[in-house]
């Protein structure tokens, strides 16, 4: 099964900060962008896919993604889906997010 994350953040992280994030991680992987489902996906350099990056949304009702995240941080705007696809090195992808959250001063946390 998939497993969905969610970064929240103040800063949506650009093709920059992706590009960085996965070259701390894996030198050799690329992004693929899908403009037409507003999404990045990370590839491993062996040709896995390891994170999909989808479209930062602003944060209309704070409460609400309280209640949808664990662990919330007090303060945030964005919101940024994170997808680890069924099959991916679950704790190389879950480092991939976390780097690219700290890249853009954010916080990663699993969805309810």
């Amino acid at each position: 099964m998939a497993v969905e994350l969610a970064l929240l953040s103040e800063v949506a992280p650009d093709d920059s900060a992706v590009a960085l994030a996965l070259g701390d991680i894996d030198p050799q992987g690329k992004v693929v962008a899908f403009d037409s489902m507003q999404m990045r996906l990370l590839v491993e350099s062996t040709q896995e896919p390891l994170l999909a990056i989808y479209s930062t949304r602003h944060v209309e009702v704070p409460d609400q993604v309280r209640q949808a995240v664990e662990n919330p941080p007090e303060a945030f705007g964005l919101w940024t889906d994170l997808v680890i696809p069924y099959g991916a090195d679950e704790l190389l992808a879950r480092e991939a997010a976390e780097t690219l959250a700290a890249r853009v001063g954010g916080s990663v946390h699993s969805r309810r």
